[in-house]
């Protein structure tokens, strides 16, 4: 699937397009709060369906600048302010760089099942938590829905301190409950894969859930939207792996370049019927999300 669905937070209401700035600006704090530099060089960048871009466009529009300095880019630039106008696109705004994207990935949420699904049993950790109250033997989440425990909050990573605000948690499998309606060890992920860890170099969150603790999911049962993102650069990577060299073959060589991520073989040869030197370039890589909580989805 889709890198996307390896990223555990998420704004914005499924089957709604967001119609305000704050919706981004979560996003952006969200990101903030994980201790990933926000005001650097390396600039927070948003990815939006072509619809999330019309709708948002309209409560921009009186941002626009017509001076040398500005909510937008620098005019003196020539990038944004009134361009954006005549594009019908934003492309600085809030701290970001935004970008329209025929691409958005579409997600459905899960069917969900019972009204007053909760934590089964206090003082659980790890990636897998039991759970109750679901309908029974019902596939109830898909993997990439965003689920929440009642009391366990998002962490600065540095001070240790809640920062308040819920913890949201990626399934990482479709879940099934069973017969009597409990969901044994839903998988969750959050930061680094990690689910919920309350002490040590790797915390995550301020407490784990008690007893009965509330799940909520995010989203409607069985709601299908496209899904926009915000991230920092370094959340994503792109790597490729080195190729076989053959021995005996008439020219072969492999290029690599560490910065770029990029690792590509030359092969050629000579076809004796045709007088002409074939040759082939090939590349075996692939994206990774490295820190998942260095991304933010946006629903739609």
């Amino acid at each position: 699937m889709q890198q996307f669905v390896n990223v555990p937070a998420e704004v914005g209401t499924p089957g709604t397009v967001p119609t305000t700035l704050d919706t981004y600006q979560n996003a952006t704090q969200i990101i903030a709060d994980e201790g990933f530099p926000i005001d650097s060089e390396d600039e927070i960048t948003a990815h939006i369906s072509p619809k999330m871009m019309r709708i948002i466009f309209p409560t921009l529009q009186g941002l626009l600048t017509t001076g040398t300095t500005g909510f937008l880019r620098n005019l003196a630039k020539g990038e944004g302010g009134n361009d954006d106008f005549i594009k019908g696109l934003v492309t600085e705004a809030a701290g970001m760089g935004w970008f329209r994207t025929q691409n958005a990935p579409v997600f459905t949420t899960g069917t969900q099942g019972g009204a007053t699904p909760k934590v089964s049993g206090a003082g659980q950790t790890g990636s897998s938590i039991l759970t109750k109250g679901w309908t029974a033997s019902t596939a109830i989440l898909n993997q990439g829905d965003i689920i929440t425990f009642a009391g366990v909050h998002r962490i600065n990573p540095l001070t240790r301190q809640s920062t308040g605000d819920l913890r949201t948690f990626v399934v990482t499998a479709n879940v099934t409950s069973d017969g009597t309606g409990n969901a044994t060890y839903i998988p969750v992920a959050c930061v680094d894969g990690d689910g919920i860890t309350v002490a040590g170099p790797y915390q995550t969150v301020d407490a784990s859930p008690a007893g009965d603790a509330a799940i909520v999911v995010a989203g409607a049962s069985a709601v299908q939207s496209s899904r926009g993102i915000v991230f920092h650069p370094e959340a994503f990577c792109f790597g490729c792996a080195d190729l076989e060299m053959y021995e005996g073959q008439h020219i072969m060589e492999m290029a690599a370049d560490k910065e770029l991520g990029l690792a590509i073989r030359m092969w050629a040869q000579p076809d004796i019927n045709t007088d002409r030197l074939l040759m082939r370039l090939d590349l075996l890589g692939g994206w990774l999300c490295m820190y998942p909580q260095g991304a933010v989805r946006v629903a739609s």
